[in-house]
């Protein structure tokens, strides 16, 4: 007899350390498992806190897209906004002019194929002249009411100087 219960009170002690084994196992895998949740919601927390403080434009762009199917002949007219006088011709020549200022430019403008990154609209400044735009312009708008635009500063701030149309190719040759 006592060999059996000496028999059950080890099978009670070894059941008894298996399980206190296995709960310590789950217990052990429950805490990592807690770990790796709050690890991967602080990392999901600080991306999207950096992406709501920095903007979304890093995703989507400044909101201000090229018109489909832009032609040259559609940016034609005189663009003006913050101080600035544009006026694009039909030779692909340009006039800009600072109000400001005495600040003018005058040279030769170009529709690019494609956005490069510098721009929908390339301008050169003939030799000697002051620069007033940084070498490209986007546009942005519609077809029949174009606007130009450049960044003002670093492109993440989505600052833009913005260059409204006001008169067609018609008022301004």
């Amino acid at each position: 007899m006592r060999v059996e219960r000496t028999g059950s009170a080890v099978s009670l002690g070894i059941m008894g350390g298996l399980i206190t084994t296995v709960g310590g196992c789950f217990a052990g895998i429950t805490v990592m498992f807690a770990g790796l949740v709050a690890a991967v919601m602080l990392a999901v927390a600080c991306c999207f806190g950096g992406w709501l403080l920095m903007g979304t434009h890093h995703l989507w762009g400044c909101g201000h897209d090229r018109p489909d199917n832009l032609t040259s002949a559609d940016l034609l007219g005189t663009f003006g906004g913050e101080g600035v006088r544009l006026t694009l011709l039909p030779t692909g020549e340009y006039r800009a002019t600072r109000l400001a200022s005495s600040g003018a430019e005058r040279g030769r403008w170009n529709l690019l194929a494609s956005a490069d990154g510098r721009g929908d609209v390339d301008l050169s400044a003939g030799p000697g002249q002051t620069y007033i735009f940084q070498g490209g312009l986007h546009a942005a708008g519609t077809r029949q009411q174009p606007y130009l635009w450049e960044y003002t500063g670093d492109p993440d701030t989505c600052r833009i100087r913005r260059l409204d149309r006001f008169n067609s190719a018609a008022s301004a040759a």
